[in-house]
């Protein structure tokens, strides 16, 4: 009775209990089973790695290599020439991974530790990094990390267009470039919101921080400036001593007749000599006085006021004390009592006899008194008084 062997399964004769013919043909089936063996399971043990001594190409006749952990390679000192048999092959030279593809190209597909970018590429891209175009927004998209960061553009001038222009430099654009001149880094930050307003200016402070900035019609913040449609103009009441600087406006820039008397102050110290009106000379204090002067001056018939009868002038009012004597009431008094002298009307009937006399002279009134003959008479007569306001 043979035994099986554990690998192969072979029926092995047993020595001394096999005998004959037995014996013979046993051998036989197990030289058929080694003949035919595959080391399969249960066709021979296993060839393991030690045993086995390639040295030529092996072949897979067009299968794949499966359950490979690793494919471990013996770096190159240069590239592979791409020439049969070493095409659509791939390899290491110096730690870097290489392909030699099929139209005789050597490509190196690493490089220092990052997927080796050829032309067109973007170089030092990390592994967590990206550069990807979004098909729904219609924008690249630049990516630091994978978290994701957005990663920062260093680059020259920027052509900006409208989305449905044609990509060809000579369609209409928009070029952002820094100036030839700069000669430090500059940083701009814009608001972190939209306008609040939508009329307003765009202003940057020295440290590059951008703000919004509105007129008075829009905001009502106090600007100097105003937005009238697309103009810009001067708010009202924009215009102040702080915006005027000292001596700023000259006479030429003033229109005739628009300065009238709300314009100038109670006090105006006029330089020279001579003041005029209509071009003719006002009279004026020959010594620097203390105070303006004023002047009452007028003609009264003898009854009635100035504006009525024959009297005229103006600031004053008369009453009748008795028979050729009156008494001229000021209507603004004066500062103190002024100089006053009054004469009477000539006359071609009293001839030289007529005369007046001033009294009580006061700084709101005076008194007059015509006379003809020596005696008080009712008389016409005129009169002036001067005196500090």
């Amino acid at each position: 009775m043979p035994i099986n062997s554990p690998n192969m399964n072979l029926p092995v004769p047993i020595v001394g209990t096999d005998t004959g013919p037995t014996w013979a043909t046993l051998i036989d089936q197990c030289l058929a089973i080694i003949d035919a063996h595959t080391h399969a399971p249960g066709s021979g043990v296993p060839i393991t790695p030690s045993a086995i001594n390639i040295s030529s190409d092996l072949s897979f006749n067009g299968n794949n290599a499966t359950s490979l952990r690793t494919a471990r390679m013996s770096a190159q000192s240069s590239s592979i020439p791409s020439t049969s048999p070493d095409i659509s092959c791939l390899y290491s030279v110096s730690g870097e991974l290489y392909w030699n593809d099929s139209a005789g190209n050597i490509v190196p597909i690493t490089n220092n530790g990052n997927v080796n970018a050829g032309a067109g590429s973007i170089t030092n891209l990390p592994f967590s990094g990206a550069a990807a175009f979004n098909s729904s927004t219609g924008a690249y998209v630049w990516q630091a990390t994978s978290t994701p960061t957005p990663a920062f553009m260093d680059n020259a001038g920027i052509i900006l267009r409208y989305n449905s222009s044609t990509p060809s430099p000579s369609g209409n654009y928009v070029f952002l470039t820094p100036s030839s001149a700069l000669s430090s880094q500059i940083t701009l930050t814009i608001p972190s919101t939209y306008p609040g307003y939508n009329h307003g200016f765009w202003s940057t402070a020295t440290n590059g921080t951008t703000s919004y900035v509105y007129p008075d019609s829009v905001s009502g913040a106090g600007s100097t400036l105003d937005i009238n449609g697309f103009s810009l103009e001067v708010a009202a009441g924009g215009i102040n001593t702080t915006q005027l600087a000292n001596n700023a406006v000259i006479a030429a820039k003033i229109a005739n007749n628009t300065i009238t008397g709300t314009q100038i102050a109670p006090s105006i110290n006029l330089p020279g000599n001579t003041v005029q009106e209509n071009g003719k000379n006002i009279v004026v204090s020959n010594t620097n006085a203390s105070s303006s002067l004023c002047i009452v001056r007028g003609y009264c018939d003898g009854v009635h006021n100035p504006g009525s009868g024959t009297s005229y002038g103006e600031g004053w009012t008369v009453s009748v004390v008795s028979p050729g004597e009156f008494t001229i009431t000021f209507t603004t008094p004066f500062a103190s009592a002024p100089a006053f002298t009054a004469s009477a009307a000539p006359s071609n009937s009293l001839g030289s006899n007529t005369g007046s006399n001033v009294t009580n002279i006061s700084t709101s009134s005076a008194g007059v008194t015509t006379l003809a003959g020596g005696s008080p008479f009712t008389y016409p007569f005129s009169f002036i008084a001067i005196g500090p306001r």
